[in-house]
């Protein structure tokens, strides 16, 4: 059960809906600044509203169909905690997107939600003297967090072949034998995959970011640092789209924006435009930097010059390595 009254009491209203049948609603929290965004939860899972509980989704991302027992709203952060039967303490960090979450966000093939302020700091690892006892989760992703919505993924050429055969196949029709080409086609198309460009106030990019593409509301972080100037390497010498790249220094505060794209088939579509976000030093330094400009002008230059060294080292290795296949080339030809 789920009611609501509009009319202090007098009369009552079923906005259950879509919840599970079956499914206890233990507890319920009304968003502070839209109050038509509302969490439940129930006896399996966790869900929110976006329209006063005319239709519901389930949040999961990590969460199982546990019953939940009890909601909290850290106000300050936008911070949602909840407590489950058995399982423990959940946290979603910033849940203000979902405020600007509706059926016209829903219905667009992509859509970037707002994003938080980022804060820049030295972060410390690992941690002293805590015995065997020391109970410790993941912090929330350093640097600007980045929610969006991607309405569906394109298929791959493999996926509507099989989709092809599986109705040959239901309506009792001959299933054709592909090619050679065509299987050579399927065995080498790229999977379709999201690209995100980080750009300066100045309008010059700072920072890709790639992830495979999958449908529904995601997140990922920029750790607010340029890319490594290190020698690229391959993982199994295969090309990967989607591989991590190494980080570098840190990028200088102020403002930037972030734009998303997809690839598919070998082209690359826009979907979004520029979002714009705030990267911002946390003021709790021993010795800050007094002209933090010149520092990041400093560490460039220092960057660069590590990018040469590096390129020369490697071009030195692969040189070497030349020079030996040349020599054992020599030594063995009659």
């Amino acid at each position: 059960y789920l009611l609501v009254s509009k009319d202090k009491g007098e009369s009552w209203e079923s906005i259950a809906n879509n919840l599970p049948k079956n499914g206890t609603v233990h507890t319920i929290q009304q968003d502070f600044k839209n109050p038509n965004l509302l969490f439940v939860g129930t006896e399996f899972g966790f869900f929110f509203s976006p329209n006063g509980g005319e239709k519901w989704i389930q949040i999961k991302s990590g969460l199982p169909d546990v019953a939940v027992e009890d909601i909290a709203i850290q106000k300050r952060e936008n911070d949602l905690a909840i407590a489950t039967f058995g399982r423990g303490f959940y946290i979603l960090d910033n849940y203000a997107p979902l405020r600007t979450y509706s059926d016209s966000v829903y219905n667009k093939d992509a859509f970037v939600f707002p994003v938080k302020d980022a804060l820049m700091y030295i972060r410390k690892g690992g941690r002293y003297g805590p015995g065997s006892t020391y109970f410790a989760a993941k912090n929330p992703p350093f640097g600007a967090t980045i929610t969006y919505y991607l309405k569906d993924v394109p298929k791959t050429k493999e996926q509507i072949q099989h989709e092809k055969e599986k109705k040959l196949f239901k309506n009792g029709e001959k299933i054709p034998q592909p090619s050679y080409d065509e299987l050579r086609a399927e065995k080498n198309e790229q999977s379709p995959h999201l690209i995100f460009t980080i750009f300066d106030d100045a309008g010059n990019p700072v920072r890709k970011i790639t992830k495979p593409a999958s449908k529904g509301i995601h997140r990922i972080a920029w750790d607010l640092r340029y890319t490594m100037p290190s020698p690229v390497s391959l993982s199994k010498n295969k090309f990967n789209p989607t591989k991590k790249t190494a980080s570098g220094m840190l990028a200088m505060p102020g403002k930037y924006s972030v734009t998303m794209a997809l690839y598919h088939d070998g082209n690359i579509k826009q979907l979004t435009q520029p979002v714009s976000f705030n990267a911002k030093v946390l003021k709790n330094s021993t010795l800050p930097p007094t002209d933090r400009r010149a520092l990041v002008a400093f560490q460039k230059k220092s960057m660069n010059l590590a990018r040469i060294i590096f390129g020369t080292q490697k071009y030195a290795e692969e040189m070497q390595h030349h020079l030996q296949l040349i020599k054992q080339t020599l030594y063995s030809t009659p």
